[in-house]
């Protein structure tokens, strides 16, 4: 009795085995977990090439570097439309994801240059609570002794106040708090670029001008002499990890920046 039930089986195996050979449907499909971009592979090894998105009346590139880490940070870079899109209102949002067991950032850089003038960004996330690994970066760059920047990151010491203006090269590189009122975030962040000079201004609020005394945050300016000349730089936005080292809550970011105005170029939503 035992022989024969082993016979069945074996008889029952090779048929089932047949079966899966002959019938594709039998082949296990691999689970996909859907957000509210896209559909995500659980690893980022697909890209999108030449990818690019449209915001603030221009198109963006979008920095993509998934298979070895590299460039600010030394870091993954993502064009996944899971890490860079703009809303139906015309905001633009840049997420830093764990992907895997990796983390990935993201950048968008200008087509075009817009050389010297006023450049001007609202951005309405609180960025004093990002954790203290975390860098989110508006700038012109041609060559790192070409670089104009406002950031806001701790730089890994939450000691530190959360912005800073910075021409790179230069030694002139200023921190400063944001000094939030109350539960509104929305800040405006400038600088406006001459020959002569590099004037920054930071206040509460989106508008054209500092609407009033009491709504400044910081202002500083640069004149020494190793201002950047306009050439060939690219006005860029970023959102990183210091060194590569992830967030010490090991949770995912975005920075959400409701509008961007370039020299010769004004935008509204």
């Amino acid at each position: 009795m035992k022989k024969i039930a082993v016979i069945l089986v074996i008889s029952i195996l090779c048929v089932l085995k047949s079966a899966v050979a002959q019938d594709k449907s039998f082949v296990p499909k691999a689970d996909k977990t859907v957000d509210q971009h896209e559909q995500v592979a659980t690893t980022e090894s697909q890209s999108y090439p030449n990818r690019t998105i449209q915001f603030a009346g221009i198109t963006w590139d979008i920095y993509n570097l998934t298979t070895s880490k590299g460039y600010a940070g030394k870091n993954y870079w993502s064009n996944s439309p899971s890490s860079v899109w703009v809303d139906k209102k015309g905001r633009l949002h840049l997420k830093i994801r764990k992907v895997g067991d990796e983390w990935y950032c993201a950048e968008i850089s200008a087509q075009k240059s817009f050389g010297y003038g006023e450049y001007r960004f609202n951005v309405s996330s609180n960025v004093e609570a990002y954790d203290p690994n975390i860098v989110v970066g508006f700038f012109t760059y041609e060559t790192d002794k070409r670089e104009i920047d406002i950031e806001f990151s701790y730089w890994a010491n939450k000691a530190k106040y959360a912005g800073s203006y910075t021409v790179q090269a230069t030694g002139f590189s200023v921190p400063f708090p944001l000094k939030y009122q109350g539960a509104n975030y929305k800040s405006t962040h400038k600088f406006t670029w001459t020959p002569t000079s590099i004037d920054y201004q930071s206040y509460h609020g989106f508008s054209a001008t500092l609407p009033s005394p009491d709504s400044l945050i910081y202002s500083n300016s640069y004149t020494g002499d190793k201002i950047p000349p306009a050439g060939k730089e690219k006005l860029k936005i970023n959102f990183w990890l210091y060194k590569g080292v992830p967030p010490t809550n090991l949770q995912e970011a975005e920075v959400v920046i409701d509008a961007v105005y370039m020299p010769t170029v004004s935008y509204h939503k």
